[in-house]
């Protein structure tokens, strides 16, 4: 008996080995096809990959890049979905749903749930010494997003406390002219 479990394990093993490499391969090879802007290829393979493991977040943030690639606004937002079940914390994507959604009547308020969610993320994550300089420059498109003059932008400024060198990093993102429709989602190319 102890024998066929031994047995057992090392295919479950194996069989778990292989579906790992397997996904790998299918992954690389989206890369590649990708690297080429070959997406229908590169979605083919992505999707491969996912069969082997549907909740890998690395395929996942792949097949995410090629569906915004091919404008698809509805699995795009599925997928955002996904990946914010393993990561609700993920301030990147809680803005890239703001920004699909932000434009239907529907979902409005849905999308400033998101970038909402994506602000009180942010001013802890600006407000922890170790992690402000990286993500200061994400806090002021958040603001910036939200609607805020360059009058609140400098109120927030002070209520941070930042450091010269911070300051001048913090003044050169709020001069900076931030459109959010140039982001990966062309909303002109998609129409």
């Amino acid at each position: 008996m102890k024998k066929i479990i031994v047995i057992s394990s090392l295919l479950l093993i194996s069989c778990q080995n292989s579906k790992i490499e397997n996904g790998e391969k299918y992954f690389k090879q989206s890369e590649d096809y990708i690297i080429k802007q070959n997406y229908k290829k590169a979605n083919e393979s992505i999707d491969k990959a996912l069969g082997y493991n549907a909740n890998n977040s690395k395929y996942l943030h792949i097949k995410l890049n090629i569906l915004l690639e091919n404008c698809n606004k509805k699995e795009s937002l599925e997928v955002i979905d996904k990946l914010l079940k393993q990561s609700p914390d993920d301030y990147s994507l809680l803005t890239l749903k703001y920004l699909l959604l932000k434009d239907d009547k529907d979902l409005s308020r849905e999308a400033k749930v998101c970038l909402n969610d994506a602000y009180s993320i942010l001013s802890r994550k600006v407000t922890q010494e170790n992690k402000r300089e990286s993500s200061l420059a994400n806090f002021v498109f958040i603001l910036k997003l939200m609607g805020k003059s360059n009058i609140e932008l400098k109120k927030e400024a002070e209520k941070l406390d930042l450091s010269t060198k911070e300051l001048q990093l913090w003044n050169s993102f709020v001069n900076l002219d931030i459109e959010d429709n140039s982001f990966s989602f062309n909303r002109e190319r998609c129409k």
